[in-house]
């Protein structure tokens, strides 16, 4: 007798459990002591009892792949022991792909982020029950590296600020890139200013943390182009002179740019795509002190721009800006930068959808497509001249880093539009209402969501 069996503390089993006539009473035989969870294909729910164990039976009607997976879901973490699911019932198109988003919802739906100094409780088990065999190990194979990479980025968007400061994130990236077996290289407040990265020089001077940028390299497909993922990394940002009004409530999450491009980095390496893949993580902190950078100030980017500050909390772009000409200097024909960036990105499109930009839209189309493939939503949003414009209004610079008129999403796009050379290829996504989750979609936990992970590694895998 063969089972599926997964553990969400970093460890899985693989076998099967045929199905057959007597499955009830071999489970029965099996797991006495489980209390297992059978969803059918009619419309009604009861309890079996047999000897101590409790079955419970829940149908649901299978005509939305999506809301019977969310039920299903629902009522499996509702369970307080080891949990077996029937999945012969469903009839909703192809069995293999309703069976590894049903595997992957479950091991997202399962991250729970552990309290500091508190240790994590044993997860339960969960048993699979299905008539398809053929490739189901690669389903549970690559499910799980999803859901690792995407703890990854959880994982260090939920950690407090003190303790997830520039210098920490880049020692968690270097860890990483030794497990991997990858190139590493962290750049440091001296590196930086020999490379002249003047916009996030600017951004840290309030800080007594000291800035990085990280870049690691994958290389998958030797003489291939290279593709970029650029995340955004302010580990707490308290809005500089420009003060945030609530204090900074909730800013140790304006680096889940920088986590979900790590964590990106990590499923790209862990399923071997044949692809070439540079990460680049600007790092700082947005402080205020005698140093700090202020309105009307100008600085030079690593691009060679000058940029003049009109507002000091219209930060990530100016990081981004240097990470962005990193990349492209490097060699980098695609890019793709992922920040929360804006509140009004927040506005357009509440939490229900990342916000996405571009100055191709093949490449765009082709990502889309891979967003379906993963069920993560989002939605473009334009750029043009006439935001461009707004930004080059400065009498004493090149660009200015925020303007007034509205669109805000679109001026900052088109900010950062700037700094990729015309021959690259990119894609910009404002993960600001996506980047975490009050925990109403089971999948996603209250906290860090590591959104757009796989929907780019989708990507890069269909290349």
């Amino acid at each position: 007798m063969n089972k599926v069996l997964i553990n969400y503390d970093g460890s899985y089993e693989y076998v099967l459990i045929p199905y057959t006539k007597g499955y009830v009473e071999e489970l029965a035989n099996l797991y006495p002591n489980y209390a297992n969870l059978f969803v059918g294909g009619k419309y009604e729910e009861f309890d079996l009892f047999i000897g101590d164990a409790k079955y419970h039976f829940m149908n649901v009607e299978a005509k939305d792949e999506n809301k019977v997976l969310s039920a299903l879901l629902k009522n499996v973490k509702a369970q307080k022991a080891d949990v077996c699911v029937n999945l012969k019932y469903y009839r909703l198109g192809n069995m293999k792909s309703f069976l590894y988003e049903f595997i992957k919802g479950y091991l997202l739906a399962s991250y729970k982020f552990t309290k500091i100094n508190k240790t994590t409780a044993e997860a339960c088990s969960l048993n699979i029950l299905t008539n398809e065999y053929s490739g189901i190990e690669k389903l549970i194979n690559e499910a799980y590296k999803v859901a690792e990479s995407v703890y990854l980025a959880r994982d260090l968007g939920n950690m407090p600020s003190n303790m997830m400061t520039p210098a920490i994130f880049a020692e968690k990236a270097k860890e990483l890139a030794e497990e991997l077996n990858v190139e590493c290289v962290v750049y440091g407040k001296k590196e930086l200013e020999e490379m002249n990265a003047g916009a996030l020089l600017a951004v840290s001077q309030g800080s007594d943390c000291e800035p990085k940028m990280v870049a690691l390299k994958y290389q998958g497909a030797e003489d291939a182009p290279w593709y970029s993922v650029v995340g955004k990394g302010i580990t707490f940002d308290s809005g500089g002179y420009n003060i945030k009004s609530n204090g900074g409530a909730g800013m140790k999450y304006d680096m889940c740019g920088a986590a979900n491009a790590l964590g990106t980095f990590s499923l790209v390496a862990k399923l071997g795509l044949k692809v070439n893949l540079l990460a680049v993580m600007p790092l700082t902190e947005n402080m205020i002190n005698g140093k700090g950078y202020k309105i009307g100030d100008v600085f030079t980017s690593l691009s060679g721009q000058t940029i003049e500050i009109t507002n000091t909390d219209a930060e990530g772009r100016l990081i981004l800006a240097d990470a962005l000409s990193y990349a492209c200097n490097e060699g980098a024909k695609y890019i793709i930068d992922m920040a929360t960036l804006t509140g009004a990105v927040v506005g357009a499109l509440s939490g229900e959808y990342t916000g996405c930009f571009t100055n191709d839209q093949e490449f765009l189309d082709k990502f889309v497509s891979a967003s379906k493939l993963s069920k993560e939503r989002v939605w473009q949003l334009p750029i043009c001249e006439a935001f461009e414009e707004r930004l080059r209004k400065s009498d004493v610079a090149d660009l200015i880093n925020s303007a007034q008129g509205g669109a805000g999403a679109s001026v900052a796009a088109s900010f950062l539009k700037a700094f990729i050379k015309e021959d690259v290829s990119w894609i910009h996504l404002d993960i600001a209402a996506t980047a975490t989750s009050e925990g109403t979609d089971v999948r996603y936990p209250k906290g860090a969501s590591g959104a757009m992970i796989e929907t780019i590694a989708k990507l890069l895998a269909n290349l």
